[in-house]
């Protein structure tokens, strides 16, 4: 950056701090904030970390650690014996991307979990409960943890005994176990949304069985299709991710749970059902396993709430498959880290997940309504906790044009067709939100998608088929 012209900007100070985030995190909020809305420009100057401590109340160490971290994220660079200046365009300053921006991978945004992390494994070392977290418990995970867990599982609306309750290296290990504990046969086929999850493919090439793909409307997999499809396949195990499904952020409503759960008992099935969204909604959705509980495993996990590498999980299995699910645990990790396990019940337990799920529903609003107002013409924001995005393509589109014109500009998308189960085309991208490191990223991302999908729609060979 060139700072012979950079604008001293003695007008900006921060707006009074978000109480219900740390001091540093709140002081990194508003400077992001205020770079989106141009009251900080490139190039400015910001203020000297004592005149910015002054005027919010903070500590020369709170100013300290939020410029490193907006050091970190690229909001800000600063120059020996100069001071700290603006490192970030508007989306309508932004110029061509010369790094690239992941809109790939689908995680919360950041709120702060990493420290609550941090805080969490420091309390452990604190403690005098070390040595049992370094030893072989129990196939189920240690009794506290698992005690903790159920009441958050109970929580999200389904009861669950302790007995029933394994903890697993993440819910995608809960997925695994579950179709191979309720398989009657090894090439028993296993229905599941015609757009779904990536993670049923991955378990189904793994057990390598045949995956029957169910039709979906605009509440979720239709349940006709469900009884239907088992009657002409054989298949009597349905995977279902009921809630801010992945990619569609379709939700199911109660009602068709309760006709979904008819069907599995009626056929004598099961489902599986991959919760890992269930806690964003303000108010829990009952889980289909909470009206078949026999016919249910239920699966849900901590990474998408806290980060991808948190990888713990739980799976709640009926009390007749509890020794095979033993079994399953010995053959593939015997036990979840029990380190980790105990990090993420003290998060849970001490309610600082329910801080940050708050917090992560206020961003993922926020970024939603962001994406929203970019893409108003073509998007309908039906679901403002989720922090990805199911955008329809015009008729005509190639996804795999738009993809790639993308990542030639810099935007990593998820690649087309990576969720689609059936022959059907599929004409939609999914935005991952949370991933970008602020708001500001995210909008210029968007909009450089934007105007590649007006260029296609207007130049039929670049991006249309």
């Amino acid at each position: 950056m060139n700072r012979s012209n950079a604008r001293q900007n003695d007008e900006w100070l921060p707006d009074p701090l978000d109480g219900a985030l740390s001091p540093y995190l709140a002081l990194l909020k508003q400077i992001e904030r205020d770079i989106e809305l141009g009251r900080l420009r490139y190039g400015d100057r910001m203020p000297a970390h004592r005149q910015l401590a002054s005027h919010v109340g903070v500590s020369i160490a709170t100013v300290t650690k939020a410029y490193h971290e907006a050091q970190r994220r690229g909001l800000v660079v600063g120059e020996r014996g100069r001071g700290m200046f603006v490192n970030v365009r508007t989306s309508q300053e932004a110029p061509v991307q010369h790094t690239s921006i992941d809109l790939a991978y689908n995680l919360a945004p950041n709120v702060g979990q990493g420290e609550a992390i941090y805080a969490a494994i420091r309390d452990i070392v604190t403690s005098g409960v070390r040595d049992e977290l370094l030893t072989f418990n129990s196939y189920h995970g240690l009794e506290s943890q698992r005690a903790t867990f159920s009441d958050w599982v109970t929580s999200q609306g389904l009861r669950a005994s302790m007995n029933q309750l394994f903890i697993t290296s993440g819910a995608q290990q809960g997925l695994l176990i579950a179709a191979a504990i309720l398989r009657a046969t090894s090439n028993e086929p296993v229905m599941v949304e015609e757009i779904s999850f990536t993670g049923s493919r991955a378990v189904a090439s793994t057990l390598k069985f045949p995956l029957v793909p169910v039709p979906m409307d605009e509440f979720g997999v239709i349940p006709d299709a469900v009884e239907r499809l088992a009657r002409e396949t054989g298949a009597r195990l349905l995977f279902v991710n009921p809630t801010i499904q992945s990619p569609t952020t379709l939700t199911i409503p109660v009602e068709r749970r309760r006709e979904i759960a008819v069907i599995i008992k009626r056929i004598n099935g099961f489902v599986v059902e991959d919760d890992v969204y269930g806690y964003l909604p303000e108010t829990p959705i009952p889980p289909i396993s909470s009206f078949i509980p026999d016919n249910a495993v239920y699966v849900n996990g901590f990474s998408k709430a806290l980060t991808l590498g948190f990888r713990i999980g739980v799976m709640v299995v009926p009390p007749r498959f509890i020794d095979a699910t033993v079994l399953a645990m010995r053959a593939t990790t015997w036990t979840a880290p029990a380190l980790l396990a105990q990090a993420g019940a003290t998060i849970v337990a001490s309610g600082e997940f329910d801080r940050l799920v708050k917090l992560v529903r206020q961003e993922s609003k926020e970024r939603r309504e962001i994406f929203s107002s970019v893409f108003a013409h073509r998007f309908r924001q039906d679901q403002p906790q989720g922090f990805h995005a199911w955008l329809p393509l015009p008729a005509g589109s190639d996804p795999n044009a738009i993809y790639v014109a993308a990542r030639n500009s810099g935007i990593i998308l998820t690649p087309p067709g990576f969720a689609v189960q059936s022959e059907t085309t599929e004409r939609a991208l999914r935005f991952c939100l949370g991933a970008p490191a602020t708001q500001t990223e995210l909008r210029t991302a968007l909009e450089i998608v934007k105007r590649l999908l007006a260029r296609g729609e207007h130049h039929h060979h670049v991006l249309v088929v």
